[in-house]
């Protein structure tokens, strides 16, 4: 979690992200909830973590996998993706890393759901992980 939170970090400060340009270029903010078999939890991890680091490191547009385990119930995972567009998105589900993670969990998802949300204060992006350092 820690390497993940590292990556996501590198890439704010990085890139010095504008996100009310980037919202008004359809910036892509969701919410993933994925319920995880608990007998696949560890193995679903690694994938999980390989993809995200993937992700972060080799695709530009792709600003934020933040993966997060409920703290009561671990194999409930939920994950803060953000994504510059439309088309970073579309590229993101053809990219290898996420065939592998997608291909080599299917059977240890019991529950997904995608929550499209909208920024409330879409300026606030570049400052969000600045805290964390």
């Amino acid at each position: 979690m820690k390497i993940l939170l590292s990556l996501i970090l590198g890439v704010f400060c990085m890139a010095g992200f504008q996100a009310s340009a980037a919202v008004n270029d359809g910036m892509i903010v969701r919410i993933a909830k994925i319920e995880v078999e608990p007998n696949s939890l560890d193995e679903y991890l690694v994938f999980l973590k390989e993809n995200g680091e993937a992700s972060l490191e080799k695709e530009k547009g792709v600003i934020s996998l933040f993966a997060m385990q409920d703290k009561e119930k671990p194999n409930l995972i939920s994950i803060v993706e953000i994504y510059k567009d439309q088309e970073t998105y579309q590229q993101h589900i053809k990219t290898a890393h996420f065939q592998k993670y997608k291909t080599g969990t299917i059977k240890m998802v019991k529950k997904l759901e995608l929550i499209d949300m909208d920024a409330v204060d879409p300026t606030v992006i570049g400052k969000i992980f600045v805290k964390a350092e």
